[in-house]
């Protein structure tokens, strides 16, 4: 716990001068509880049939913590989650509308993860040969995929540092309330087994028979897609730009279209 002390500390302090401290949220399937939850005294069920030993219990350390005193909601560190690569099963046996995106099996969760980000199987940047990919462009350098909910974190610090970019004098808690409300959307994930309770949360009798449909498709078994508490806050990038697809029909066959000037498509359909 020392270990965890100290890094908890850096972080706490690092905030207290005005640094922006993101971190993952973990990748044990973790509850992350907050001091008024049911499951916060409680070591983390580290499996469907016994409990963690060690030290580990249902609540924050280390750098994903970053305060001292009482655990309450929104302190300290900005804690991010991991969203699968895949989706809910189109049979719907979870209860879950089929298609859903959901959290990935082993991120962690609970009330003190503050946003959700995509994670597994994330394309990126690697370092050396004998990585995923080879690029096409220079093959001297290499793809590969990246997961975990070391993944997830960058996306969010990269919309975090837009934010900044814009608003210089921003600390920890506009930060956190910029990516709580307009940096998200909530109500995207999947939250099959919404049960607060650790015990019933992992008794939950679902298998993997019969299997799904579509080969890709998994079930949630013993609850690992389940939220636990946790906001249903999906990344969200505030400065990108969507067209809506029966907003603009534009055709062109042929020739060529020229503009100049101001062009107003708000209420223009072009064919």
């Amino acid at each position: 716990m020392a270990a965890f002390s100290s890094t908890s500390s850096a972080a706490e302090n690092a905030i207290s001068e005005g640094c922006i401290v993101l971190a993952s949220a973990g990748n044990n399937n973790q509850k992350l509880s907050d001091k008024d939850d049911v499951d916060f005294n409680n070591k983390y069920y580290g499996t469907s049939s016994s409990y963690s030993g060690g030290s580990f219990i249902n609540r924050v350390g280390g750098v994903q913590q970053g305060f001292s005193g009482d655990h309450d909601i929104g302190k300290g560190t900005i804690r991010v989650g991991a969203i699968d690569c895949g989706v809910e099963p189109s049979d719907e046996q979870q209860g879950v509308r089929q298609n859903t995106i959901r959290k990935v099996a082993y991120s962690s969760n609970g009330p003190m993860v503050d946003i959700y980000a995509p994670a597994e199987q994330t394309m990126a940047a690697a370092y050396a040969s004998g990585e995923d990919y080879a690029r096409d462009d220079n093959s001297n350098f290499y793809d590969t995929f990246f997961g975990g909910t070391s993944s997830a974190c960058p996306h969010v610090a990269g919309v975090a540092a837009l934010f900044v970019e814009k608003n210089r004098s921003a600390d920890q808690d506009d930060v956190r309330s910029f990516l709580t409300n307009e940096g998200c959307k909530t109500g995207l994930l999947s939250d099959p087994f919404p049960g607060v309770n650790d015990t019933g949360y992992f008794n939950t009798a679902i298998t993997n028979t019969p299997t799904p449909f579509f080969s890709m498709e998994s079930y949630n078994t013993n609850g690992s897609g389940n939220l636990r508490g946790s906001p249903n806050r999906t990344l969200f990038n505030y400065l990108s730009s969507s067209i809506d697809d029966n907003s603009l029909i534009l055709k062109i066959s042929g020739g060529t279209l020229n503009i100049s000037g101001t062009l107003d498509i708000s209420s223009m359909n072009i064919a």
